[in-house]
């Protein structure tokens, strides 16, 4: 479903206020089209041909690569306003996708054509800024995840894992099966659920059905 009437300055400067440039604003009303996602849909795929940049406006999604047995591992999640840096590399260098976007909620998102985009990074510095800052931003997301990854022991993961889901969603209950935070961190449920069961026992949570109440992280 797509919906101009929704792109006013106004509902930009809310979810972008970073972009004020009058032209630029007209040009992202002139050209940009507004798309909604449910819960659980696939945003961006692997092996898509990326030709519109992604911003989301409401919502938040988490970014995914798969290995070669088809388990998933979370790059980064994105929030109102944010970017996806994955989707901005291959949509400038005409490149498939290599990651997938999978909306956690719902969701609103802007998607810039990538043949006006590229002009505006000379045209406007404030876009050019933009884009920047949204390189630094998920590469600083990047090395946090790299950082669990190769450092941090799987209980501290899931920790950090938990409070990410909290912060994302604005919420301390987190709305997860076990299953799924263990597809999540490449472990298995019953590891994962012994893990949780020793976090409830120091205080840490709450543990209910497919749910988790955050106490003390």
């Amino acid at each position: 479903m797509e919906d101009k009437i929704f792109l006013k300055p106004a509902a930009l400067g809310k979810y972008l206020p970073m972009l004020s440039h009058p032209d630029l604003l007209s040009d992202i009303i002139e050209k940009g089209r507004l798309k909604y996602f449910d819960a659980g849909d696939i945003v961006m795929d692997f092996g898509i041909s990326v030709t519109s940049i992604p911003i989301l406006l409401e919502g938040n999604l988490r970014v995914v690569r798969h290995d070669d047995e088809g388990r998933e591992l979370l790059l980064y999640y994105l929030t109102e306003g944010q970017s996806c840096a994955a989707s901005l590399q291959c949509c400038m260098n005409n490149k498939k996708s290599e990651v997938q976007a999978i909306a956690e909620e719902e969701c609103t998102i802007l998607f810039l054509p990538q043949e006006v985009t590229n002009d505006w990074i000379m045209q406007y510095p404030e876009w050019k800024d933009f884009i920047i800052r949204t390189y630094q931003s998920r590469f600083e997301d990047l090395l946090n995840t790299l950082d669990a990854l190769a450092f941090s022991k799987l209980d501290e993961r899931l920790s950090f894992y938990l409070q990410e889901k909290s912060r994302i969603h604005k919420d301390d209950t987190v709305h997860i099966s076990h299953q799924d935070i263990a597809n999540d961190l490449n472990s298995s449920r019953e590891v994962i659920s012994r893990l949780l069961k020793k976090m409830e026992q120091r205080g840490m949570l709450i543990l209910g059905r497919n749910s988790i109440r955050l106490l003390d992280m």
